[in-house]
């Protein structure tokens, strides 16, 4: 069985006009009360993406391109804070340079907390989401998706992000 929904923002929960529909925020509130954890993993900066992550109940954000990862439970930094600290300044020095990748972010999470990858279900829609859904136990894109993430992912849901496609992803892992 799954327990950690990772979640990609922009184009995959977020619609063109920068909000969460509904249905999205109910059936990630389902799964919180099914007992899922719930992860958004964008690329934005803290500001950009915190307001979000309180709108759905969010446990966890890791966050530009998965070099920082925020407990927002415990508003903590999950890790050791130097290399936290480390991550950060290397990945303002060299953005421009892959530094670090929502797969790698989600792999420190699910090791600080105790959960196996493979129990993991990732929803994105671009090339950055690639190695997120490779390597989670289920990996799910959106219909607007990249056609390179299409072809790695486990399963395209028929919505895209304008039409709650996350919430088609969650009512799909549930299945499982």
């Amino acid at each position: 069985m799954f327990k950690l929904f990772s979640i990609d923002l922009d184009g995959t929960l977020l619609d063109d006009n920068y909000s969460i529909s509904n249905e999205n925020m109910n059936a990630i509130k389902k799964a919180k009360e099914k007992g899922y954890i719930i992860c958004i993993n964008t690329g934005r900066n803290y500001p950009q993406a915190i307001e979000y992550c309180k709108l759905i109940s969010a446990d966890y954000l890791i966050y530009l391109h998965g070099c920082l990862i925020k407990d927002l439970a415990n508003d903590k930094f999950v890790g050791n804070k130097l290399l936290n600290f480390l991550r950060y300044i290397i990945f303002s020095l060299f953005s421009h340079r892959i530094v670090s990748n929502k797969s790698s972010g989600l792999k420190r999470l699910c090791k600080n907390i105790g959960i196996e990858l493979r129990r993991t279900v990732s929803i994105g829609d671009s090339v950055t989401d690639i190695d997120m859904i490779i390597n989670s136990g289920l990996g799910l894109c959106v219909m607007n998706s990249d056609w390179a993430v299409k072809d790695v992912a486990d399963y395209t849901v028929k919505k895209d992000n304008n039409n709650s496609a996350v919430a088609e992803a969650i009512y799909y892992a549930f299945k499982y």
